[in-house]
């Protein structure tokens, strides 16, 4: 029987509190519900293994009963790694050694080689040599006869040149003031600065409606990989997340994206996942299509729809981005409004809006809400900046230009 880790299952740490669990459960089980995933079966199995874990450590009897045996079996455990990991490091040595000596007898090989080419050789440059040393004294001779030449014929006109040159710069001295020079800093700070602006419908170069690909090759060097740009209640749109770190999980998620762009709509699905729906425009290179329980789709692989911003390194003017506080962003601008959307099914619910920039959305963590997301009310509802813990920060940015 695979002793399962009910910690590592629910995120959390093995000295959680029971409230800790709770929350972790919840918030697992939201994501990995069937009914919000297709009944796809990797879900269903991971949802059950949620809700395992959640019954043993729920339950202090269970729990104190499983931490016994998680203890034993981690040490059995770690004892074994251990083992395989002297054995792999012994073979890893082994392969490193005969790799070495494969190289050093390739060496061996070229310098044999080598040798042999030389002696080949040798007997028939002796006279190519000749030949050649013979070209250079004959270049020599006429080259130095022609600098004579050159030299008797120069001399008149260089004294004539240097009187006449030392005048100009004279002249020039006297009547030009210093240049004006373009300052390469003040150059690269407006560059970088436009590199890292969010305004109404763009972040840096990328602006909603345009081909994003080569310049986030170019630009800024990001990777990128295709999947959903944004889900509510089980409807994911195409996107794509950019980044110079990404990596996916082994859940199938993409981590460290710092920014993710939603893929302009090419053509809305008739029917959910239907076969011939899915091949309708698959001979077409710059289209893909996402599928989900509650939307299918076929959209532009290289225009933007929206912009989701999630690092810190992008700032409006003012100097907000993610990661900045709500009273700092009060402080600067003033006038928030903070909309509730559906709390439930949406991740990004909570958002903050700003007259100055009314296509652009700051987006709050529920969690954050003093006393729960329970405390905040229902769809349609306003919140306030007391509702949120102190020092709450922007989670993260969303661009969703109208005009476009």
């Amino acid at each position: 029987m695979v002793f399962k880790d009910y910690y590592k299952i629910l995120g959390v740490a093995k000295n959680a509190t029971l409230e800790n669990i709770k929350i972790a459960y919840r918030k697992l089980s939201k994501k990995f519900h069937p009914d919000l995933n297709n009944g796809d079966k990797f879900f269903e199995e991971k949802f059950k293994e949620i809700q395992e874990a959640y019954e043993i450590l729920s339950d202090i009897s269970k729990r104190k009963h499983y931490d016994y045996i998680n203890d034993t079996t981690i040490n059995n455990r770690e004892y074994d790694e251990n083992l395989r990991k002297k054995e792999d490091e012994f073979r890893k040595q082994e392969e490193d050694f005969l790799k070495r000596e494969e190289i050093i007898r390739q060496k061996e090989e070229k310098i044999s080689e080598t040798e042999n080419l030389i002696k080949n050789k040798e007997s028939s440059s002796t006279y190519k040599v000749l030949i050649f040393f013979l070209i250079l004294i004959l270049f020599a001779v006429l080259s130095t006869a022609y600098n004579l030449n050159q030299k008797n014929n120069t001399t008149n006109t260089r004294i004539i040149e240097e009187t006449t040159n030392d005048n100009i710069n004279n002249e020039v001295k006297s009547s030009i003031s210093e240049p004006n020079v373009l300052n390469d800093k003040s150059i690269n700070d407006k560059n970088i600065e436009a590199k890292s602006l969010i305004t109404n419908n763009s972040v840096g170069f990328f602006k909603i409606g345009n081909p994003w690909k080569k310049i986030a090759k170019y630009e800024y060097e990001f990777q990128f990989i295709q999947g959903y740009g944004t889900c509510v209640d089980a409807a994911c749109d195409g996107g794509f997340d950019l980044g110079k770190n990404l990596v996916i999980d082994e859940d199938g998620f993409v981590e460290n994206p710092e920014i993710t762009i939603g893929a302009l709509l090419f053509k809305r699905s008739e029917s959910f996942d239907d076969e011939n729906e899915r091949n309708k425009y698959i001979n077409r290179k710059d289209v893909f299509y996402i599928s989900s329980s509650n939307l299918s789709a076929w959209y532009w692989g290289d225009k933007i729809s929206y912009l989701i911003i999630l690092s810190d390194k992008f700032s409006t003017k003012e100097g907000i981005g993610v990661g900045v506080t709500l009273e700092k962003v009060d402080e600067i601008l003033g006038n928030l409004e903070i909309e509730i959307g559906w709390l439930e099914e949406d991740r990004n619910a909570v958002q903050v809006k700003i007259s100055s920039y009314p296509d652009i959305r700051f987006i709050l963590d529920v969690d954050d809400a003093v006393g729960g997301y329970e405390k905040l009310g229902t769809l349609g509802q306003k919140a306030i900046i007391s509702d949120f813990k102190k020092n709450t920060k922007i989670k993260r940015i969303i661009i969703n230009s109208k005009s476009n």
